[in-house]
């Protein structure tokens, strides 16, 4: 991890960021500039999907640099280069793109700023070359689970979530053990193109079906009430099953929980909290160019309502090292079970609402 003064890294990517239409645009004349049989090839919609791409990469650069991880831009071009080999594009494409994108940043900063952002880009170039990493094997159970997901068999899909309860496995056992790696499964088929964009969405409707089935089911802690917590996602944040699962849960352990969804306009966050007089915010954030999101709102939190304990988890946050707390939050969770445990212990730590 490349460590900096936080206040220059958000600097950077936000003047980054602002740019980013203009920005795309202009990498993306160049690239078919240089490519003229792609417009041939794909045609307007090639164009179109290409400047998509551009913001993309400046969506993901611009968060990293906010977080001053470099490994986490290498990892989205990973995921980048695995979709678009699967669908034809070689990463001599990829690698160009980027480089585009370098530089176009590069020419928006002074001096100082871009020392900083060229390793960022170096090693994503260079990451379009080396192995990539294999993906886990999901375990049996998980495959027979996302077969049922994709036949659109939600009969079968909770029936094989159901089973491991005969055998006293907990509820939470379940998210954690099955349903959580079978959505990262459906992530990576997506990824691959071996599935289409309505078969994912199937999937996670009947993953959420599946969820609503078994949450009467989870045990409930001997603890009346914990306190009331807010589950929410940033502005911006589309994935919503790993913070419902953790809601669930936190309601199983003695919460009084509010959900409120993903992709949720920060006053509404703000007004949740005073309505609801809560003791504990969570914050979701998937993706790692929500990082950005994630700050403004516990900016807000902390200015407004100082009192109010901030948790904060998702796969964004798992691999900067110690990223929870540049951004202000007081806790992370870096998974389901984890989530309950430090709740549970925030929770013996109450602090007025301010």
């Amino acid at each position: 991890m490349i460590t900096g003064p936080l206040q220059q890294r958000l600097g950077i990517a936000h003047r980054v960021q602002s740019a980013k239409e203009r920005l795309a645009r202009e990498v993306n004349e160049e690239f078919f500039l240089r490519h003229p049989d792609w417009k041939e090839r794909y045609g307007d919609r090639g164009i179109q999907r290409g400047f998509e791409d551009a913001c993309f990469h400046i969506d993901f650069l611009t968060a990293a640099i906010a977080t001053g991880n470099v490994a986490a831009f290498v990892g989205y071009i990973a995921w980048a280069r695995r979709m678009l080999e699967a669908r034809g594009i070689a990463s001599a494409f990829l690698e160009e793109n980027v480089s585009q994108v370098g530089k176009a940043a590069a020419n928006l900063l002074e001096e100082r700023d871009q020392e900083y952002l060229a390793p960022f880009v170096d090693a994503a170039a260079l990451a379009c070359h080396q192995p990539l990493p294999p993906s886990p094997s999901p375990e049996a159970a998980v495959v027979v689970f996302v077969q049922a997901l994709l036949a659109g068999n939600r009969s079968a899909a909770l029936n094989i979530a159901q089973k491991p309860l005969h055998g006293g496995q907990p509820v939470r056992d379940i998210y954690l053990n099955l349903l959580q790696p079978a959505m990262y499964e459906i992530g990576r088929l997506w990824e691959t193109n071996q599935i289409t964009v309505a078969r994912e969405h199937m999937a996670t409707a009947i993953t959420q079906y599946v969820m609503a089935h078994l949450f009467p089911l989870m045990s409930r802690a001997d603890t009346a009430n914990r306190g009331i917590a807010v589950v929410t996602g940033v502005e911006g944040e589309l994935h919503q099953i790993g913070a419902l699962m953790v809601s669930d849960a936190l309601e199983s352990d003695g919460w009084q929980v509010r959900f409120l969804g993903t992709n949720m306009p920060h006053p509404g966050i703000l007004e949740a909290l005073r309505k609801e007089q809560a003791t504990l915010l969570g914050i979701s954030t998937t993706i790692l160019f929500n990082v950005p999101k994630a700050v403004e709102l516990i900016l807000a939190v902390r200015s407004s309502l100082p009192g109010v304990p901030i948790l904060v988890g998702g796969a964004a946050f798992k691999s900067p090292d110690g990223l929870w707390k540049e951004v202000g939050a007081d806790a992370f969770a870096p998974d389901l079970g984890g989530a309950v445990s430090v709740a549970r212990k925030m929770s013996s730590e109450p602090r007025p609402i301010g």
